[in-house]
């Protein structure tokens, strides 16, 4: 699906002006393999000489609270708090310049497979010193386990509403006033 996907958007850019600078943004929640797409993109905007602007985030609302989640959870929250900054200046860029034009993708994962992702993306802002208490063997599965379902952040509240409190409230795009074409594997608002 995702191949459907990337076809279609590559017969778009064929189509359009090499000169484009619609920016993109790959917008959802993270853990969905929005990086692959990201730097697909990126390779085939330099493959046709474009250089419009891609950017990869996970919220654009909300972010004071995303920011002090992450430092009320984590023992080393820094490059969690950067990543925010950087979505915070892309908010202003979109509020500054309303009349402008995005491009953005959006992609979906199953809501499990991205919680178990996210645990080990993360794992050294909530276990910095987990190399060497594997190598001692003194991280356990049981150690994991206790992570995983004692934090917040691996839970799945927020997933349900996300796309009303990201993609509706900024751009007042309802993904869900239609069913999705499951035979497509995508959809074009």
């Amino acid at each position: 699906m995702l191949n459907n996907f990337l076809k279609h958007f590559a017969a778009i850019l064929n189509s359009a002006q090499k000169s484009t600078e619609t920016p993109i943004i790959i917008f959802q929640p993270g853990k969905v393999g929005s990086t692959s797409v990201q730097h697909s993109l990126e390779a085939a905007y330099k493959k046709i000489k474009t250089s419009a602007p891609i950017y990869h985030v996970h919220a654009l609302n909300y972010l004071d609270q995303r920011e002090e989640f992450i430092k009320n959870t984590r023992t080393n929250p820094t490059e969690s708090l950067h990543i925010i900054q950087e979505w915070r200046e892309l908010r202003k860029e979109i509020d500054d310049h309303p009349q402008k034009k995005w491009n953005v993708i959006n992609l979906v994962r199953d809501p499990v497979a991205m919680k178990v992702s996210a645990l080990f993306q993360t794992l050294d802002q909530h276990i910095p010193d987990w190399q060497a208490r594997l190598k001692k063997g003194t991280l356990t599965v049981a150690n994991l386990n206790d992570l995983f379902f004692s934090k917040t952040e691996f839970g799945f509240r927020g997933l349900n509403t996300w796309y009303d409190n990201q993609i509706k409230a900024l751009w007042n795009i309802d993904v869900f006033a239609e069913p999705f074409p499951h035979d497509n594997g995508y959809q074009i608002y």
